[in-house]
């Protein structure tokens, strides 16, 4: 199942056919689940059903890959950029202990600053 919101359908200039190509970037809700062929194919026949245009290919990404400005929204040429220099990558996974001490240092750093900032 698809994240909705989180896809962008960008158009490509093929240089070795010289003719521009509809590229469809979906992130999936999470890694496991249905059949991929299934879903590409149920992008593809969405896209041409409400817009007319054949998507010459169907890119299905992990949660969180897809490149957001600072206020959210997706940014498409930075995505057809990233995947044609293969940089297009899911964002790395944090397990629960590395993410407490995360949390931790920077409560700490927190801590530390506002005591640094009393008179």
């Amino acid at each position: 199942e698809l994240r909705t919101g989180c896809a962008v359908a960008v158009s490509h200039r093929q240089d070795d056919a010289g003719s521009e190509g509809l590229i469809v970037f979906a992130e999936l809700r999470e890694a496991k689940g249905a059949e991929p062929a299934v879903v590409v194919e149920a992008v593809r026949t969405a896209v041409l059903q409400r817009t007319g245009l054949s998507a010459d290919q169907v890119l299905l990404l992990e949660p969180g890959t897809l490149p957001r400005t600072s206020s959210g929204k997706l940014r498409r040429r930075e995505t057809l950029r990233r995947h044609l220099a293969s940089e297009l990558d899911p964002p790395d996974r944090m397990g629960a202990l590395p993410m407490a001490r995360a949390l931790l240092r920077s409560r700490q750093a927190l801590q530390r600053l506002k005591r640094s900032q009393r008179p």
